[in-house]
């Protein structure tokens, strides 16, 4: 998620106070849609480098077909295209769904149960800044179980995006990038050599190239 850094780069500059900051509000709803373009473009490269993997998205319980006109009505279409147009008929707003998705495909699961917990948490404040601008809802207390003192600022008060906090969780989402950009490479290779899958020599360079955009963020 190289636009982690960018936020980053942003978040840093701002103070470290407890108030409001919109700043860091926009770059926190920021993270998590960069996220999750993230985890849809990674499933769809995995696809389009390896195009067998739809026959298992598919016994997995998955349709796989597209439209045929949104092939046809891109600027530049080829067989490239469809882990594109296959991933963005998915909802990866989830780590349930990244989970569920990422297994069909891999046999993989990217977050762990306390790391998909981490994520829901995340989620609730993300909707809560874009729904209610921030204001805390009966309802986000009741999902996060909050405690009767903040219970009490319940439609009167908003959620405080720190610095710290900030910086603290494009980390977090930052690793579990990593994390899924190896497994994958990894998974994916173990894979085609398991099934004895020809590949081109375009196709055998991307998979190598696959982990290298990370080397310069760890």
């Amino acid at each position: 998620m190289p636009k982690g850094h960018e936020l980053r780069n942003i978040a840093e500059r701002q103070p470290e106070e407890e108030h409001t900051n919109i700043i860091l509000e926009i770059c926190f709803i920021g993270m998590l849609s960069y996220f999750e373009a993230f985890c849809k473009d990674q499933f769809a490269a995995l696809i389009n480098i390896c195009p067998q993997l739809i026959t298992q998205f598919k016994k997995n319980g998955h349709e796989t077909n597209i439209d045929a006109s949104a092939f046809i009505l891109l600027e530049y279409p080829s067989p490239n295209s469809i882990g594109f147009l296959i991933a963005e008929q998915r909802d990866f707003g989830t780590a349930k769904n990244i989970n569920a998705l990422y297994y069909s495909l891999l046999s993989i699961t990217p977050f762990s149960k306390d790391e998909r917990k981490h994520f829901d948490q995340l989620l609730h404040i993300r909707n809560l800044l874009v729904h209610h601008g921030g204001i805390i809802t009966s309802h986000y207390t009741g999902q996060l179980s909050i405690v009767k003192p903040l219970q009490r600022r319940t439609f009167f008060d908003s959620i405080i995006i720190t610095r710290k906090q900030f910086l603290s969780e494009v980390s977090f989402l930052e690793q579990i990038a990593f994390k899924i950009v190896k497994i994958t490479q990894e998974t994916l290779q173990e894979f085609i050599d398991r099934q004895n899958i020809s590949q081109s020599e375009e196709n055998k360079k991307a998979l190598d190239l696959a982990g290298s955009w990370i080397e310069g963020f760890e």
